[in-house]
């Protein structure tokens, strides 16, 4: 009888662990059937196409249209690289490609240079800002985008390639042979001074060399001035690798201060802290965003932020608080996938959009929902879209200004002045006539009926309205001559001249 009942309890305890174990692992054993039964109707599917279709059909295009199709459903940043074609791969990496050292995008459709670095292959070879790239070896390209271009520009260090130039002002095209090499992209674009005490660095991205640069041009502001406090332009930074924001960061805390940790799916999360000794802890700090500042330069003002290290100024940050891993994938492929979430030493994730399972997004806007989370000074500061100023500052948009930069008046009147000018002087000012040789370039540019300027102003605009309503009344003529008048003075916009003068020049 006692071995009856020893047996029927150790049954009913063998089956209860059974049962427990069964439970814990039955998610994980569904999801794996979810996975297997997936791969197989894919594969079903991929092989039935190739092999029955009316055309035949190209196995790898299929297979690449299949991923492109997988990852358009997931947020924008989860990409496939090709890590021997793709320049994005090689600057995400190590911020550097192989290449001709330029800058190039469609002005009036044609693919326009507008950089040519200093101490690169193009430079070296004579190609020009405003250059217009017709042909690369047999390939004719001036109607290419960018990324189109970019299969032509690439290449092997070493390699050459030549490379037909349309220049403004010379007939016939230019002939260049141009060596690529390996580009190095700095991620300081000026250092100095704003004065005898307060120094300034403006850092474009984050690389795997970002640090140094960094440290490098603090070193220097430190060495050769009194420096008595240090401003991070960190406007229109799109942010880049982790690391490099995390060393910044380090430079100014203490060590084994928490400056920022992730949480993904797969993992329990991991904290970056700083590991070594501070450069200073005292100097007072002030970093700029606005808008277009994105992900590591977040990271680098809201740690600073929480950590009541620096004081932020300017505009609400983009809100990129997703975390990129790339994996290597076969056949030299790799995978740039979001795999966690940033959360920055308050608690705060900066993310702004959320994306759902399905691929739609939400954007979170209103500012009930937002949790309130605390510096480490105590002061109350809130999760919401991207990093929130301490001092909020509006950049100034001059309308006028930005009508001249976007249509490329300004671009297309240097180009051509440069064309025909026999010696620059970049130290000048410009000259009052040549001044009026721009002025006389914009009305010419403005009256051309194949370009596409919309260089009026809200005055301008308002007048045209009103003379618009106004030509459905009685009024006499007269009046509409007036209204006329006035449109076409402004037109001539010789009061924005007067007032942006300085700033155009």
């Amino acid at each position: 009888m006692k071995k009856t009942k020893l047996l029927n309890i150790f049954l009913l305890v063998f089956a209860f662990n059974c049962f427990t174990a069964f439970g814990a692992n039955s998610t994980i054993d569904s999801s794996l059937y979810k996975i297997d039964k997936s791969f197989n109707l894919y594969g079903a599917v991929f092989k039935t196409l190739v092999n029955n279709y009316v055309i035949g059909l190209d196995p790898e295009f299929i297979m690449r249209e299949g991923i492109k199709g997988i990852l358009s459903s997931l947020d924008p940043y989860t990409t496939l690289y090709d890590n021997n074609e793709d320049q994005d791969y090689e600057i995400l990496v190590d911020g550097s490609y192989v290449g001709f050292g330029i800058s190039v995008g469609p002005i009036d459709s044609l693919m326009t240079i507008s950089e040519v670095m200093e101490g690169f292959p193009a430079k070296k070879a004579g190609l020009k800002i405003g250059d217009i790239i017709y042909k690369i070896d047999s390939t004719v390209v001036i109607n290419l985008s960018s990324a189109e271009l970019r299969k032509y520009t690439n290449g092997k260090p070493g390699s050459k390639s030549n490379v037909y130039i349309i220049r403004s002002g010379i007939l016939d095209t230019l002939k260049y042979e141009i060596l690529r090499e390996d580009i190095k992209l700095s991620s300081v674009s000026y250092s100095g001074m704003f004065n005898d005490s307060i120094g300034i660095i403006k850092f474009e991205s984050f690389s795997v060399t970002s640090y140094e640069e960094f440290k490098n041009a603090y070193s220097e502001l430190k060495k050769k001035n009194k420096l008595k406090g240090l401003v991070i332009d960190l406007r229109n930074n799109p942010g880049g690798y982790l690391e490099s924001a995390v060393k910044i960061c380090e430079m100014f805390v203490p060590k084994n201060t928490l400056i920022v940790s992730t949480k993904g799916q797969n993992s329990q999360g991991y904290e970056y802290r700083s590991m070594n000794e501070p450069v200073d802890l005292n100097l007072p700090l002030a970093i700029l965003i606005n808008s277009s500042s994105a992900s590591a330069s977040e990271i680098v003002s809201g740690a600073m932020q929480d950590l009541d290290r620096a004081v932020i100024l300017g505009e609400r940050s983009f809100g990129k608080g997703l975390v990129q891993t790339i994996i290597d994938l076969p056949y030299s492929k790799s995978l740039k996938i979001t795999s966690a979430k940033y959360y920055i030493p308050s608690g705060r994730c900066i993310q702004r959009i959320n994306y759902d399972i399905d691929g739609r997004s939400k954007i979170i806007n209103s500012p009930n929902i937002d949790s309130v989370f605390y510096t480490s000074n105590k002061r109350e500061v809130k999760e919401q879209n991207g990093i929130k100023p301490d001092i909020e500052i509006q950049e100034r948009e001059n309308e006028f200004l930005i009508n001249l930069l976007v249509n490329n008046v300004i671009f297309g009147f240097v180009n051509k002045y440069t064309a025909t000018a026999r010696s620059i002087n970049f130290t000048d000012e410009l000259s009052d006539s040549t001044f009026q040789q721009f002025v006389d370039f914009y009305r010419k540019e403005l009256r051309n009926p194949k370009k596409n300027y919309l260089m009026k102003n809200n005055i301008q605009n308002s007048l045209i309205s009103l003379n618009k309503l106004l030509a459905d009344t009685s009024i006499s003529q007269k009046t509409k001559r007036e209204i006329t008048e006035t449109r076409n003075s402004l037109i001539d916009e010789e009061l924005n001249f007067t007032i942006n003068k300085k700033d155009i020049i």
